[in-house]
């Protein structure tokens, strides 16, 4: 009776064997052990087109990674991503054997150079699910960024199919709940330029530092090598918020355009203007005639800074030139938001 029972079960695997899917992990892969001392000083791990960065004292003991490069995304094989996305990019399953006790820095390789809004992709292991992550893109690496928090799963990059995510549907717009203080006021749908809020958004008025992400604009339309250096001159030293530099100091034009836009730095400002091939006059025509060609007739510049209040726009001109100039440069722009 034993053997007939053995046998019996011996034929029932097999059958089972050949109805039910194969889960083991296929394709290259590494195991490395991290020792003590390594985790405590920290390392980054390379393998194929992803690099994740394990920041010191990030586990607690020693630990052990796996990581397996499954190939080329293929919807046929695998769980499809959402819709509107795709991918050309390998499939990696990583897994620590102990827990971060801080999220984790991961860097992958993209394959295409398409202006595509490309982001990372997470699957729990068994959830059959990809969720987004939070992505920062450098394009001039062909590189992604993203931070993790799980010690195993998947990963994947996949880039938008279109350059402009689909509109929200009419019926699922609602009025901007807050309460606008200023006498001018418009809030606008980044995806399809509706307008969700408007409260005297025709009033023409003095815009200030505002004036800057226009100059910005216009120095990111020439192309500029970021690691370029500029001698500074106390010419361009300017009241209200500045940068503290001294002449002759030296200043990558990265540096100029991030203190532009994140300390709001007058000279900084003027200087970047200046590191164009334009001549001041000819900067602040390149301002006006963007505007005017892209019709927003209400506003204009007499310089780059905004401390002349002859710089002028309106709340609704300026909700659609933030809409523009976030989906001209998403990279940057939403970066430094």
């Amino acid at each position: 009776m034993k053997i007939v029972y053995t046998i019996s079960i011996i034929v029932m695997l097999s059958v089972l064997s050949m109805i039910l899917p194969v889960y083991a992990e296929q394709g290259e892969r590494m195991v490395q052990n991290l020792s003590e001392e390594t985790v405590q000083r920290g390392i980054e791990i390379h393998f194929n087109e992803i690099l994740f960065s394990v920041a010191p004292n990030i586990f607690s003991e020693e630990t052990q990674v796996r990581l397996i490069d499954k190939g080329m995304y293929n919807k046929e094989e695998i769980v499809n991503l959402p819709k509107q996305y795709q991918s050309k990019n390998s499939v990696y399953t990583y897994s620590f054997s102990n827990q971060f006790t801080a999220p984790m820095t991961v860097v992958l390789d993209y394959k295409g150079r398409k202006n595509r809004k490309r982001k990372v992709f997470y699957m729990e292991p068994g959830f059959g699910k990809w969720q987004k992550l939070r992505t920062v893109i450098d394009r001039k690496t062909n590189t992604v960024r993203v931070q993790i928090e799980n010690n195993e799963g998947q990963l994947l990059v996949a880039g938008h199919t279109s350059k402009k995510a689909a509109p929200i549907k009419k019926r699922n717009y609602q009025l901007y709940p807050g309460i606008a203080y200023s006498d001018a006021a418009a809030v606008i749908d980044a995806k399809s330029g509706k307008f969700l809020y408007r409260k005297n958004a025709k009033k023409k008025r003095s815009i200030a530092s505002i004036s800057k992400i226009v100059t910005a604009l216009i120095f990111l339309d020439t192309k500029p090598n970021f690691n370029e250096v500029v001698t500074y001159t106390k010419e361009n030293d300017r009241i209200g918020s500045q940068v503290n530099l001294e002449e002759g100091d030296q200043i990558s034009k990265e540096q100029l355009l991030i203190g532009t836009l994140l300390k709001s730095a007058n000279n900084m400002a003027v200087t970047m203007s200046q590191s164009t091939e334009y001549s001041e006059k000819e900067f602040i025509a390149a301002m006006n005639r963007r505007m005017k060609k892209k019709k927003f007739r209400a506003t204009s510049f007499v310089e780059p800074t905004g401390l002349n209040k002859k710089n002028r726009s309106t709340a609704g001109n300026l909700a659609r030139i933030g809409r523009y100039i976030f989906n001209k440069y998403p990279d940057f722009f939403y970066d430094l938001a």
